[in-house]
């Protein structure tokens, strides 16, 4: 055989899993698309490491590096998926939410200010907070939007794949790695997230992308995929997050499921697919047996105790805030400053949040909005768990996605930017076949630059 012919054997070989980009979607082969998708790769390992992402400077840059990350991918490609119209919409209602076009109600016996002139005041009922939403929000939206972008060549898809695995890696190494050096707890630990069922729901997402990503790769790459699984689905146990257990146990039904329903690619080996499926579920579950079975087999045994319940006591206020404000919502962020009014427990505490991830942007947005919001997303899940010709590695996206949204039923996770990004991403890389929408470049860039500018 000659050179020649080698050489073009060798560049017609292909990903037996691998599927062609959407119709009409356009990803430009360009260095400036590229260098974007490192950017937004390296903002998914170091916001979940940076405390989650809840520190003012933290939140700084994902609301840079996002929308400069969409501006570089999508340098040149005309499209956005439906999906992502429909969540810009969301978000450009936030920003109205701070706009004062809301007659203020008068306090009893003052006078209107300025002679008789009606006050007007903004929509949400604490601005401030809405504001920083506002930005978590916009980044959130430019993850997913270059994601579906970069998704839809090879290269840049495996990229932000890999980075969501190993931002799930890095996280559970940090936490191991403070327990061993006596820097923290071992169990429920507060670092990097402050919070333990953010990590739990965190983990769960980068869990099974990882094992996705170790049943596409074969030989000592599938080894060492499978070990990052372990530790990163040790480590959303060692959380003792009763939600993010129960998740992960989801997370795993799903990956069967969509396993299952998947047209297999020619030269596939199912038995081996199950055998190592079966060993990565079974070596994290004995590594949290040896580290901590007592303690996680405690913690869930307290699920049906009275003090579980306090989190389902808290929907009955968020559903009371729902029916005093349907149309426009309360505002994004102002559930804290609310919720003293909807008050009935004696306990002096105030939550900030719904505990209902799902719930929430009803209080928030209102009715129109909020399930704008919730069934855009959801659509998003669902038409691409539906479609047959997964990947092993979408698969795993799509399982870890779902747990994380399972989850969120008890928690609030998507609330923190360590979290909301990569599930976006996620999404973003789950929609690749999507419907697509014509959008002129520069119409992309003068809207980007005006929510930067709310």
């Amino acid at each position: 055989m000659t050179e020649p012919s080698r050489r073009r054997r060798r560049g017609s070989r292909r990903d037996p899993g691998a599927t062609p980009a959407p119709p009409g979607a356009h990803a430009p082969r360009s260095a400036a698309s590229t260098a974007g998708t490192l950017l937004l790769g390296a903002l998914l390992v170091a916001l979940p490491l940076w405390w989650g992402g809840v520190t003012e400077p933290a939140e700084w840059l994902a609301l840079v590096a996002a929308p400069l990350a969409l501006l570089l991918v999508g340098r040149g490609a005309p499209r956005l998926p439906l999906a992502g119209l429909l969540l810009l919409a969301v978000v450009a209602f936030m920003a109205l939410q701070l706009l004062p076009i809301v007659p203020a109600a008068p306090a009893t016996g003052a006078a209107p200010p300025g002679g008789g002139a009606p006050a007007w005041r903004a929509i949400s009922l604490d601005p401030p907070a809405s504001g920083r939403e506002l930005a978590e929000a916009v980044a959130a939206w430019a993850a997913f939007s270059a994601a579906w972008i970069a998704g839809a060549t090879r290269r840049r898809r495996d990229l932000l794949l890999a980075a969501l695995g190993l931002a799930g890696l890095a996280v559970a190494l940090a936490v191991l790695g403070r327990a061993l050096l006596g820097l923290g707890p071992l169990l429920a630990p507060t670092a990097p997230f402050v919070n333990s069922n953010h990590l739990s729901g965190f983990e769960n997402l980068g869990a099974f992308v990882l094992l996705g990503l170790a049943l596409r790769a074969r030989g000592q790459a599938r080894a060492l995929w499978l070990m990052a699984f372990v530790l990163v689905g040790a480590v959303a146990f060692l959380s003792l997050s009763r939600g993010g257990i129960g998740a992960f146990f989801g997370g795993v039904a799903l990956f069967a499921l969509l396993s299952l329903r998947r047209e297999r690619p020619p030269g596939e080996a199912p038995r081996r697919l199950r055998l190592a499926l079966v060993a990565g579920v079974a070596a994290a579950l004995g590594v949290v047996a040896y580290l901590a079975l007592d303690r996680v087999v405690a913690e869930m045994a307290t699920v049906r105790e009275p003090v579980d319940r306090s989190k389902l006591v808290l929907w009955e206020p968020a559903v009371e805030v729902i029916r005093d404000h349907p149309l426009l919502g309360i505002g994004k962020g102002a559930f804290e400053t609310v919720f003293p009014a909807y008050k009935t427990d004696p306990d002096p505490v105030t939550f900030t949040h719904v505990e209902n991830e799902w719930l929430q942007p009803l209080a928030d947005l209102g009715l129109p909005a909020g399930l704008l919001l919730v069934g855009t997303l959801a659509a998003v899940w669902l038409g691409a768990a539906r479609r047959r010709d997964l990947t092993l590695v979408e698969v795993g996206l799509l399982s870890g996605a779902g747990a994380l949204a399972a989850h969120c039923v008890v928690d609030f996770s998507l609330e923190i930017p360590g979290v909301a990004l990569p599930f976006a991403v996620a999404l973003g890389l789950a929609a690749r076949g999507a419907r697509p929408v014509g959008v002129r470049p520069a119409l992309s860039a003068a809207g980007t630059g005006l929510l930067l500018a709310a």
